[in-house]
Order: C-alpha cells, then structure tokens, then sequence
C-alpha cells in the first residue's frame, strides 16, 4: 500500500526520520527520490578541474581523496592556495606508508594543506596499539602523529583558513577497516558534533545518494550525514572520497558535494582532482555566490 504523500513528504525532509530508513540506504533513496525527484543533480566535472584561471580576489580550493600511498598518481593535482585530503592516505596504515605520505603531500605546492583520515589509516583511532600491530611499524598513535609534519591533520574538529571554518570527520558506516559507526544512533553522534556555522564539511564518506553508488549498485552513503547535511549544517562544500566509483560533482542548490577519490576502483590513482575557489574574506565587496557554472548539469 502507498505510503501518504504528506507522510512520505515529511520522511523525505528527515524531520522524522524512521529508524528503519536510517539503517537501510537503499530503501531510503527510494523513498528520497520518489518525493524529491532531482534533487540531487550530477554536475560537468570538468568544470571543477581548475582549468580556468583563479578569480582574482578570491582563494582556491584543490580537493583530493583515496590516494591510497599510490607513489604513481597519474591524476594532475591543480595547484592552489589550500589542499584538502579527505582520507585514506595508506592503504594498510604501515608507518612506512604515513612516512611516505607525508613526504609526497609535502613536495606539492600548495601553501595549506588540510588532512583527515579514513578507513584505511585505521591505526589512528584513538585505542593503544597492542604488541601484535608493532609488525605496523608504530607502536601507538603518537608515533604516527609525530610523522605529520608537512599538513595539519584534523579529527572531529574545527580549523579556520582564510576566514572559513571547515571541519573535518574520518568516520564511515561500517564497512572495513577503522572510524567505523553502526548507521542510525551510533554514527549520527558523531554527525552531532558538526558545528552549524561549518563553511567547507570534509569527510572521509559520502551522504546517501550522492556520490555514493557503488559497482554493485549498492548506496553506500549515510543517510543521517545526508540529514544534517541538509537541515541543519548546509555547508557551501561538503568534500568526501571512500566510494571510488562515485568520483565526481553533485549539488541539491545549497551544498555543493565533491567526491574526489583519486583511485579509481583498480586502485590506479588516476581519476581527477576537484577545485573550488572563495572570496577572499578581507574584501569587503565579496560575495558567496556560486561560480556561474555551479548549476550547469552534467553532460551525461
């Protein structure tokens, strides 16, 4: 029996969000579509690419993810003013692979850079390592930590840069590997802690329905991410990887959603890099308007 439209309406807009839903991506993007039909539109990637000159008066933006320690990155990384990495930097969280990444994001131009984990930097979990996992190379944490030293790595916590605040999450629905959160109550907490006034939202996954797709067919995004996404925190940019199939550009009008993994499903790092450019927040005639390609959809 179909649901009613007001009740579907009001599912849709998450204000009463069923426990069931918020387990089950699936079933909630085909409640999601049927009553906000194109909500989310894919945009023409290539306008993201950094192919146009900056704007003048205004800082840019390069987002990556999911370079997974790939030493041969056949993906051109456009220069800029900050670098966003949106986790997964190693792909087994070896100290060699922290060390190694490090030395390679600190031979790229950029001025800032900006790093968060992911699933596979599972040893940065905030839990002692034990003598089994020394074969890792690190005996905690700490030791990691101490391998950061060409970015600034942020974890459920907020930095500012250039006058935005962007905030930055590793955690994922449990899937493999480490940050990971049963869907509903448990991951939404960490959700919870997004501050509202957020400008520019990185996390290591997407929200359900964009970018999100997997080889199977599957939606693997979160559906409480998608939520406070878009009733409570609206970002200009939310910037994300994990998925590597979903690589890409999507917009719902308010949020502009980047998935920038890098490796490709074969794990060749050779999908392409995103660019985003901000007015430069000490010019007093600036102003967030979108570029006049934001709302372009894509070709296919």
């Amino acid at each position: 029996m179909p649901l009613p439209y007001k009740m579907l309406q009001t599912w849709c807009k998450y204000r009463l969000l069923p426990k069931s839903l918020s387990n089950a991506p699936d079933e909630f993007v085909k409640f999601y579509q049927q009553g906000s039909p194109n909500s989310i539109k894919k945009l023409d990637h290539r306008l993201y690419q950094g192919l146009e000159p900056k704007r003048e008066g205004f800082k840019r933006f390069v987002v990556i993810s999911d370079t997974h320690n790939r030493t041969s990155i056949e993906t051109d990384i456009p220069d800029g003013d900050v670098l966003l990495h949106c986790g997964d930097a190693t792909i087994r969280s070896f100290k060699k692979e922290f060390v190694s990444f490090n030395e390679w994001i600190g031979a790229l131009p950029h001025p800032k850079k900006i790093v968060i984990a992911g699933n596979h930097d599972r040893f940065l979990e905030l839990r002692p390592l034990n003598t089994f996992f020394n074969v890792f190379g690190a005996s905690d944490r700490e030791e990691l930590l101490e391998e950061f030293t060409n970015y600034t790595y942020i974890e459920d916590e907020s930095i500012n840069v250039h006058g935005y605040t962007i905030y930055g999450s590793p955690w994922t629905p449990v899937h493999l590997g480490g940050f990971q959160k049963q869907r509903g109550k448990s991951i939404r907490t960490k959700w919870d802690m997004i501050p509202s006034n957020t400008d520019i939202l990185l996390t290591h996954g997407p929200p359900v329905s964009v970018g999100d797709l997997t080889k199977h067919g599957d939606y693997a995004g979160c559906v409480d991410l998608l939520d406070q996404i878009q009733n409570r925190i609206k970002p200009l940019f939310h910037c994300f990887g994990h998925i590597h199939e979903g690589n890409g550009v999507y917009t719902d009008t308010t949020t502009t959603y980047i998935n920038a993994a890098i490796c490709d499903i074969s794990y060749k790092a050779r999908q392409p890099a995103y660019v985003f450019d901000l007015p430069e927040k000490n010019n007093e005639d600036y102003d967030l308007e979108p570029p006049p390609y934001h709302l372009e959809a894509a070709d296919e």
